[in-house]
């Protein structure tokens, strides 16, 4: 059964209710809804943000992928509460 007609069985869609005529990836899941459940925190020495290397679809060859990019919600712009992941505004 496919209850949001992703194409993605329900007994592995990890994101029910997916908009329809959207892209999914293997887990069921549009670009923003990937987005949306990775984490900002930091990694390496570097600092750069987790959100900066998601890549939806495991296709990307980039060291930093396209697909998510950190989004500012609030003000001061530089505290991780006032950050959050979003899908990036080009089209898959």
């Amino acid at each position: 059964m496919d209850s949001d007609g992703d194409g993605v069985s329900d007994t592995v869609d990890e994101c029910p209710d997916t908009p329809a005529g959207g892209g999914v990836d293997s887990q069921g899941c549009s670009t923003q809804q990937f987005c949306n459940q990775v984490d900002l925190g930091r990694y390496g020495s570097g600092g750069r943000f987790k959100c900066l290397t998601a890549d939806w679809r495991d296709n990307e060859w980039r060291l930093f992928p396209e697909d998510c990019t950190i989004k500012i919600i609030n003000w001061p712009w530089w505290k991780p509460e006032n950050q959050k992941c979003a899908a990036t505004e080009r089209a898959d």
